[in-house]
């Protein structure tokens, strides 16, 4: 005997939804709560058939709040009801279900629904979230995996040859170059600055004498390596050391070892906002920063997370959008302050060095102190609001150390703190720093000042860079919707034996439409009233990247005005160009220049006049790379490259993010510059203009290459020695579709098509094929191919018997 209880009113949707903002909110929404309220308690619909007056032990399939059961939960039909055992509800995910007692009648629990299908042995049951333990779903947005890193074996030269001429005979010509050899384990890198002209003696650079000669410096030279998997890399030689907002680095020749955040650069290390929700049953979920989609997807029943870059720095509004079953929709806002200035909670970033300070950079190849010194640099994201960090650095004769944390307001913007001591020649010293940032899309202030007494000494400070007793800093600035942005800002500064500088200013900008832009600065010393300047300033963007500008200018007493257009160029190669000219009561001065960008190297000329002193320029620029089989030139090379290769087959058309970039030469390689290092590129080639007769074995690969080396990137080309076989029967007939051809006896089988066509790759020049139909028949044909370069072969028809 069946009975069936009298079936409910249909489940409503509950949905409560909370977001929280990682390092900027830790409150849930004020007012977020039950959206609809849930069924009825001690509810339960059974199918027909579904229910027996006999005790029953049951194995079901369980839905809980829509959410599958993977393993099959024992319950117990007794009296038309369902019974389960307090552990097997928690275990499908109830929180408390039935304390002290040995089995639980599940309709009788608060608030809950069940349906219990006997012909699919299926159990579905509803409960309000407040009575499960569910499991949160992270969703982790824009989330990337490891990226498979890879570097090829070569070398390097990068090169930037500038030349001038006056009429005077102080013409000069300069070069600066960059060696670089690479290979999987690592980079060498060198660079030179070399130059011919009139000679300066002293260090202040002035021309001492007219004869010419020639100047070689040596700039740096370094080798690194780095392991992307885990951040770190390692760098001999030349090289600055680490530091922080409130701390100075310093060139030395030595070792470096550190973390290094640029190998992974799609790994987000501040803190993000992290937008928590929860739902009753699955639902679709769309998630809004600022008005602009970041994530739509599909959440189940429990309580779930988002993670996203929020894309904005400073104060945002997140919108999380819900959809129920019955496409009922709930929105939720929230604010959100976002900054990248502080790490992400248990994130750390640390380097420490070792080596001598540089000396005269630029000026000597080999200048360097005769003491060593050590330096270490050091920040832990201790909570999504707070970092803390640490720098030390230690020569004969001095020690210095200090620390400082970033501390985040929530909304209320952020601020961070730092204090510093050294000690040096009998004398101790200190510096501390404290400032403050809020910015939102319509409003932003700063404020930064930091403070030495005459005591305190750090390493640079050593070798002739002096540190600064005060440095102010503050700006404020705001949105004004159409009528277009004001900042107001101000600098001080003061050093040791100097008076202070102290600079005030304020600027209004506005843009009309998509292609004009005025802008209005003025600034003043507070020190000398009188030195103040005013400037008007006009852009007009016009059709091709062509650009005309004007401007008016007012400083110490005098007013001048300028004029002048440009035009940038048009795509990956092209002619580009500028025409400036300056007019003012004691000086004129103009310059006119044009220059091409071109497949192997940049070029440029132009002339210019100051005073009635005509004088002419040029420049070149470019690099050669050696590297799988080929020598290349190419454009200035500041990052990474890749060489393609296709198996020697020519003007093959490649593509760099979907852009041309050029054809395979005769050997069938091709230079594509610049890539981004440790980052996704894609390459990839055209292959309409192919013969019909090749197989390639892909078209597009994403070549994350090792940072200043070349990637190999081959893409196989190799003649297919297919044909397409027409196969009949012994009457003449084409075999039915859908038989299988198995050639020469290979596991792999081709399908027949219509008109007993198949297509069949690596032929040999005899060739023997078999031929199974649908309703198991067999037969086989015998047939001799010979390649024909750019062909497709037809062979047949064939008598299979």
């Amino acid at each position: 005997m069946y009975r069936c209880l009298p079936c409910l009113r249909p489940i409503r949707f509950l949905c409560t939804c909370a977001l929280l903002a990682a390092g900027a909110n830790d409150a849930v929404a004020a007012g977020s709560g039950p959206i609809v309220a849930p069924p009825a308690s001690g509810s339960i619909v059974m199918e027909p058939g579904s229910g027996s007056l006999a005790s029953q032990q049951l194995y079901l399939q369980v839905y809980l709040n829509g959410n599958k059961i993977e393993a099959l939960q024992p319950f117990t039909l007794r009296g038309g009801t369902l019974w389960a055992e307090p552990a097997v509800l928690r275990r499908i995910g109830f929180k408390n279900p039935g304390p002290g007692v040995e089995s639980v009648q599940i309709d009788k629990l608060p608030d809950t629904r069940v349906r219990y299908d006997a012909g699919q042995q299926q159990l579905d049951i509803t409960a309000p979230l407040g009575e499960l333990n569910l499991a949160r779903t992270v969703t982790d947005v824009d989330a990337v995996g490891a990226l498979q890193v890879s570097a090829g074996t070569g070398m390097l030269l990068n090169y930037d040859l500038y030349g001038t001429y006056t009429p005077s005979g102080a013409s000069t010509l300069s070069a600066s170059t960059e060696l670089r050899a690479f290979s999987p384990l690592g980079t060498f890198s060198n660079t030179m600055w070399t130059r011919y002209g009139p000679y300066a003696d002293d260090l202040s650079g002035g021309v001492v004498g007219q004869a010419n000669r020639w100047d070689n410096v040596r700039l740096d030279t370094s080798w690194s390596t780095s392991w992307p998997g885990k951040a770190l890399t390692l760098t001999l030689g030349d090289t600055t050391t680490s530091y922080v907002s409130w701390s100075r680095a310093t060139r030395i020749g030595g070792i470096r070892f550190g973390r290094n955040f640029s190998l992974q650069p799609y790994k987000i290390t501040s803190p993000l906002p992290a937008f928590l929700g929860s739902a009753t049953l699955p639902s679709a979920v769309d998630l809004y920063i600022d008005g602009v989609k970041r994530y739509t997807g599909v959440v189940p029943a429990g309580p779930f997370q988002i993670n996203t870059p929020p894309n904005i720095t400073g104060l945002g509004n997140a919108q999380m959008v819900l959809t129920d079953a019955q496409g009922r929709r709930t929105q939720v806002d929230i604010p959100f302050y976002a900054a990248t200035t502080r790490l992400a909670r248990g994130l750390s970033d640390w380097s420490v060095e070792a080596g001598y300070v540089r000396k005269d950079y630029g000026l000597s190849s080999f200048s360097y102190a005769g003491e060593p010194m050590f330096s270490g640099t050091a920040r832990y994201g201790l909570s999504q609001n707070l970092t803390l960090e640490a720098h030390g650095e230690q020569t004969r004769g001095l020690a210095l150390a200090g620390g400082g944390a970033v501390l985040g307001l929530g909304l209320a913007g952020q601020m961070q703190g730092s204090y510093t001591a050294s000690r040096g020649g009998g004398l101790s010293g200190s510096q501390y720093s404290l400032g403050y940032q809020w910015q939102s899309r319509y409003f932003n202030v700063g404020f930064s000042t930091t403070h030495a007494d005459m005591a305190y000494r750090d390493v640079a400070a050593l070798y002739g860079t002096p540190v600064a007793q005060e440095v102010q800093s503050a700006v404020i600035g705001t949105f004004l919707g159409r009528a277009g942005a004001v900042n107001l800002n101000y600098v001080g500064s003061r050093y040791a034996g100097s008076d202070s500088n102290r600079y005030a200013g304020v600027s209004w900008s506005k843009t009309f439409g998509d292609s004009v832009t005025l802008s209005v600065n003025y600034n003043r010393n507070l020190n000398a009233p009188h030195d103040q300047a005013f400037y008007v300033g006009l852009n007009i963007w016009l059709d091709k990247g062509l650009n005309v500008s004007s401007s008016l200018q007012h400083a110490n007493g005098q007013t001048g005005y300028g004029l002048g257009a440009s035009q940038t160029a048009p795509g990956y190669t092209g002619w580009n160009w500028t025409v400036q000219g300056q007019h003012m009561p004691d000086a004129t001065y103009g310059y006119a220049q044009a220059g091409y960008r071109g497949k192997y190297g940049e070029y440029m000329a132009g002339v210019s006049t100051s005073n009635s002193t005509n004088s002419a320029y040029g420049d070149v620029s470019g690099s050669v790379a050696l590297m799988g089989g080929g020598v290349f030139a190419g454009r200035k090379i500041t990052d990474s490259f890749a060489v393609v290769s296709t198996d020697r087959v020519p003007d093959v058309p490649v593509r760099l993010q979907n852009n041309p970039v050029g054809k395979t030469d005769a050997r069938g390689l091709l230079m594509v510059m610049p890539l981004m290092s440790y980052q996704k590129n894609l390459i990839s080639i055209d292959t309409l203009d192919l013969p019909a007769d090749v197989k390639i074995d892909r078209v597009s690969a994403d070549v994350v290459p090792q940072v200043g080396a070349g990637a190999l990137v081959k893409f196989s080309i190799e003649p297919a020695r297919a044909a397409t076989v027409i196969l009949h029967d012994t009457a003449g007939r084409p075999l039915p579709v859908g038989s299988t051809v198995r050639l020469n006896g290979a596991a792999a089988t081709s399908m027949l098509g219509y008109d007993g066509m198949a297509y069949l790759e690596g032929l040999l020049a005899h060739d023997r094929v078999q031929v199974t139909t649908g309703d198991g028949r067999s037969c086989s044909a015998a047939f001799d191919y010979r390649h024909v370069a750019g062909k497709m072969a037809t062979i047949g028809p064939l008598r299979c018997e």
